[in-house]
């Protein structure tokens, strides 16, 4: 499922991060699993988790079909969560590309690229996998909360697994492992207030026992020609415009450094298919202010924006 496009850096990592939080907003508490082959399910107290897949490997860039079902049973329901109108939450970790490091800097440039390669005291988010989250609904429409699941009741569905690091972009070859997770028995209740309360009000999460299977999907074929993190990093680096505004930043005004594979979508900043995006906010002891820099992972073109202060962004 692909993130929702945005016109403001946070909007768009909120889309990329929002399906991680949803899923990890819940307990581990009482997890039970198994491995994905035939005839293995997991289970708890009668209630049945089972995956099959309809191929073990496929083509950089293909599909992977896997059925799910989950089956009641116990003599009570069962109360269970949906996220993107899906039952059960497909996750998996795809290495994103990292050699050749590219080249060497020195001065702000070097600065600037080791804190993007996350080697730096600066803030940073420059994940070296992806991790992909597969429904069977909409996460745009579908629906979010809670159902109930009869006594003696199974449900059957479709999760599609795309071999791509984002869309428009094939992931490497090599191993993949992933798991898919049901969550279910909620273990909390929302706390209460007495009438009239006006005071501060907690934050609170509902939790839930966690029913997952696991296993591994082979991803076959040529690596495509992609630029490495490393190499992105160096085709913003330079980008004559960002080169000149970095001679002025110096790191000590820094605040966060980003560094990103995404296709977003386009917008009057943001360029249309993937790019790698490079960001950088300074608001320690200036106002705050960014550059943010998208190269294509495929030819090296760079485009960069500045919100310059003051900066409403």
């Amino acid at each position: 499922m692909e993130p929702e496009a945005g016109s403001s850096l946070e909007r768009r990592r909120r889309a990329l991060r929002g399906a991680v939080a949803l899923l990890f907003a819940f307990s581990v508490v009482a997890c039970k699993s198994a491995d994905v082959s035939p005839g293995e399910t997991a289970t708890d107290d009668g209630l049945s988790l089972s995956a099959r897949l309809g191929q073990a490997s496929v083509e950089t860039g293909g599909k992977v079909t896997i059925e799910t079902t989950i089956h009641n049973g116990r003599s009570s329901s069962v109360v269970y969560s949906v996220t993107c109108d899906s039952t059960t939450t497909m996750a998996a970790a795809l290495p994103l590309p990292l050699d050749p490091p590219g080249r060497s800097w020195t001065g702000v440039e070097a600065d600037l690229k080791e804190a993007a390669l996350g080697r730096s005291t600066v803030g940073t988010d420059t994940p070296d996998e992806m991790e992909s989250r597969t429904y069977s609904g909409s996460c745009s429409s579908g629906f979010q909360g809670e159902r109930t699941l009869a006594p003696g009741a199974t449900i059957t569905s479709t999760l599609v697994w795309s071999a791509d690091l984002v869309t428009g972009v094939p992931a490497l070859p090599g191993d993949v492992p992933f798991t898919i997770t049901l969550a279910h028995d909620p273990l909390n209740v929302p706390p209460t207030y007495p009438p009239g309360y006006q005071g501060p009000v907690g934050g609170w999460v509902q939790n839930y026992k966690q029913l997952s299977v696991a296993g591994h999907i082979q991803v076959l074929g040529q690596a495509p020609s992609l630029l490495s993190k490393g190499q992105a990093i160096d085709a913003a680096l330079s980008d004559a415009r960002l080169a000149k505004w970095l001679t002025e930043q110096p790191e000590s005004t820094w605040s966060q450094v980003n560094m990103l594979l995404g296709n977003f979508g386009a917008t009057s900043v943001v360029p249309a298919g993937p790019n790698w995006e490079l960001d950088l906010f300074r608001e320690q002891g200036v106002p705050r202010n960014f550059a943010l820099a998208f190269v294509d992972p495929f030819t090296g073109a760079v485009k960069v924006n500045f919100c310059e202060v003051p900066c409403s962004r």
